[in-house]
């Protein structure tokens, strides 16, 4: 087996040598816009494993719920059961919700480190990005190319995304209403 010479910072295999400020502070910065772009990935698929955390525990209250009430014939049974589903399912939402919103915070925070660290990197991928989604402003990609969010486009998606549980939470909230209905009417 042959040893390889490691490589240093920059992908060369010749010896470390004491660089020049102006170098280290470009390979500084250099490596932390590669570390916030992984971060930013690292955050956004944390995201989506929580969505899909909170899917499924949604789901679970359901069908936990359909089991109990459909194996009984008591009334009180079936009522009692959606009331504590509905509270267990607006408690998911509502965490939902807050992690939602943190996991958006974070986004948007690498977002905007990433726009600022790619300015000294002679770089404009997320600045025309932010301009393009975030500000809503035209892109252009030389004479031929312009880029511009359509009316439907405009529309954040981390907003959109925040509705599934604000909607889920109102449903739990009017079945769980209905079978204190139920409880009260029996």
């Amino acid at each position: 087996m042959r040893l390889r010479r490691p490589l240093d910072q920059n992908g060369s295999k010749e010896p470390f040598h004491r660089s020049s400020a102006a170098n280290e502070t470009a390979n500084s910065n250099e490596f932390e816009f590669r570390l916030n772009v992984e971060l930013w990935k690292h955050d956004d698929a944390m995201r989506q494993a929580h969505n899909q955390t909170f899917l499924a525990a949604n789901s679970a209250a359901l069908v936990a719920a359909g089991l109990i009430v459909s194996a009984s014939d008591r009334l009180s049974v079936r009522a009692t059961t959606g009331i504590v589903a509905a509270v267990f399912g607006i408690a998911v939402c509502g965490v939902w919700l807050v992690v939602q919103a943190r996991h958006n915070a974070y986004i948007r925070f690498h977002r905007c480190k990433l726009v600022s660290l790619e300015a000294g990197l002679n770089s404009s991928t997320f600045g025309e990005q932010d301009r393009g989604f975030h500000q809503g402003q035209p892109v252009e990609f030389g004479k031929d190319a312009l880029f511009a969010l359509s009316p439907f486009e405009r529309h954040s998606s981390s907003k959109a995304e925040a509705l599934l549980p604000a909607i889920l939470g109102l449903l739990w909230l009017i079945g769980g209403a209905a079978c204190v209905g139920a409880l009260v009417a029996s």
